[in-house]
């Protein structure tokens, strides 16, 4: 039986499709990306720090197809000085949003990733500083079904101590119910099969989160390369992870001008967009393409994108700016 049989890929889990400028570049779907404000005290005064940071770049040293993500370490914060750290490559399944965030709660998820007691996950932080850190989480993809294991193809060269640490959890309602976690010390210069259990498989869920970092907190060495490809996950031991619900993913988020709207599957879907009273604004059809909705004429606000497939119905909000 071949390593790949009964796997389902995620979102763009090949990192075939990129979008953004040279330096502002981003794996469709997945954000590689910290863009926001760290708040800490100066002098007893509350000061912004602007955080702009890209770990992932495109890389055509791929397992498959023509590119893979390349994650390395670098500087968030002010260089040189108390307010700055170094921070792993990160890679995170779905689109992040900007955040305003205290540094003292990232300084407590560095704390509890770096824990070397085994017990690294997303639960053992304070729910108070859970909350805040939620700026930072992307918010994975659908899914019904907790997987039995996510699966990728990665090749890493580390520096120093560094390890790569791999965090998935599945979730319903917001409540984590599963967790698949790992850390990886050993360098791989061939493209090397990894595989992580869930601790639960096949618990009723409504999201898949799923996050990757190259390096350590803090003590990153910015020379640490990891690339990764091909990821996907193993349907759940109890009956299959089917989605119940159509997969769609839409990009930008925030949105100025337009949204892309990209099927799973490749099947006639219609979307509406319904402003926050419920009311019908537009509607774009498509033979199973990926679309493109105007919004440059929308004012400012939340909108929700209503997607309609074989005969199943799933809601997307979007931030028009």
């Amino acid at each position: 039986m071949s390593l790949l049989t009964a796997q389902v890929p995620l979102y763009n889990g090949s990192f075939e499709n990129w979008s953004g400028s040279a330096s502002t570049q981003q794996p469709n779907g997945w954000t590689t990306a910290l863009v926001g404000n760290v708040v800490t005290e100066v002098f007893g005064v509350q000061v912004p720090i602007p955080v702009n940071t890209y770990f992932g770049s495109m890389d055509a040293d791929a397992h498959s197809g023509s590119y893979a993500l390349k994650l390395q370490p670098a500087t968030v914060g002010i260089p040189g000085t108390q307010y700055s750290m170094n921070f792993p490559g990160i890679a995170q399944l779905g689109i992040a949003e900007g955040f305003n965030i205290p540094l003292q709660a990232i300084l407590d998820l560095a704390s509890i990733l770096t824990d070397t007691t085994g017990s690294a996950n997303p639960g053992d932080i304070d729910p108070t500083v859970l909350a805040s850190l939620a700026q930072v989480f992307a918010p994975g993809d659908s899914c019904s079904k907790t997987p039995q294991s996510i699966n990728f193809w990665m090749k890493f060269a580390p520096q120093g101590e560094d390890v790569v640490q791999v965090i998935g959890y599945s979730k319903i309602n917001g409540q984590p119910v599963s967790y698949a976690e790992a850390s990886i010390d050993q360098p791989a210069n061939d493209y090397t099969y990894v595989s992580i259990p869930f601790d639960a498989p096949g618990q009723p869920c409504d999201s898949l989160l799923f996050i990757i970092m190259a390096g350590n907190f803090g003590s990153a060495d910015l020379n640490t390369v990891m690339i990764v490809d091909d990821v996907t996950f193993t349907p759940g031991v109890v009956g299959v992870a089917e989605r119940d619900v159509p997969q769609f993913h839409t990009y930008p988020n925030p949105a100025t001008d337009y949204v892309r709207v990209a099927p799973s599957i490749t099947e006639p879907y219609r979307c509406q967009v319904l402003d926050m009273e419920g009311r019908l604004l537009r509607v774009v059809e498509s033979n199973g393409e990926q679309s493109t909705v105007d919004v440059s004429d929308l004012a400012r606000g939340v909108y929700t994108l209503r997607m309609e497939q074989q005969g199943k119905v799933s809601n997307h909000k979007v931030v028009v700016r």
